[in-house]
């Protein structure tokens, strides 16, 4: 009954042949986690769930957004987190549980952990896209025209950033609707906030999608 947690980093033909034999994880989620590039999602499985989730930093040299691909599989006693990136929301949660057992008595309270801080960490995300919306935004009032493959590349980001927000929204909604055994009653309040973050961040990012065409709209026209 003691609950545990398995973090696998990098993955290779030695740990997923691990992860299908010896801890009996569905073979076709096992390949979805070799694969790679999974849309974030919520798969049930007879012996426990899948879940696709991502984290995001922001790549200061290369000035642009990079997303981390997050595969857990929930059981009633055990949550395997699997990547193929280092994900410093994983490491924490590792460091957490090690230095505070106690406060992680289920895999539904280590389960919210881990996704409440990935997605905490997208706010300062959405904040610096704002600033950059804004300088722009600025650029163009006072007649300054802003190279427009930079302002298609932001437009690109926000909406591979959306591409993960939604459907990561959709994700707890489904787990709020569903009999899940890893979230446990006193935690869907919990996850219910989680959820209204996701709704916040995807509404936000569709107010900076549409300034940002503004931006572009007013540039062309002086352009023209």
């Amino acid at each position: 009954d003691e609950l545990v947690l398995v973090d696998i980093l990098r993955p290779g033909e030695a740990e997923a042949a691990l992860m299908r034999e010896q801890m009996r994880l569905h073979p076709l989620a096992v390949e979805d986690v070799m694969r790679g590039r999974q849309r974030p999602k919520l798969d049930r499985y007879p012996r426990h769930y899948f879940v696709v989730f991502y984290g995001a930093a922001i790549n200061r040299e290369r000035r642009r957004v990079a997303f981390r691909e997050l595969h857990l599989f929930i059981g009633p006693h055990y949550v395997v987190v699997a990547s193929h990136y280092q994900i410093s929301e994983v490491q924490e949660l590792v460091s957490h549980c090690r230095r505070f057992p106690s406060r992680m008595p289920t895999t539904g309270s280590l389960v919210h952990w881990l996704l409440d801080a990935i997605v905490d960490d997208y706010f300062p995300i959405v904040h610096d896209f704002a600033e950059k919306v804004t300088r722009l935004e600025n650029d163009t009032i006072a007649g300054e025209r802003s190279p427009l493959d930079h302002l298609i590349g932001v437009r690109r980001e926000l909406i591979l950033f959306r591409r993960v927000v939604a459907p990561e929204r959709d994700v707890i909604g489904t787990a709020l609707r569903r009999d899940i055994v890893a979230l446990e009653p006193e935690l869907l309040p919990y996850f219910q906030d989680l959820r209204d973050h996701l709704e916040r961040l995807t509404e936000e990012i569709d107010t900076l999608r549409e300034l940002l065409s503004t931006v572009v709209e007013a540039r062309n026209s002086a352009v023209s």
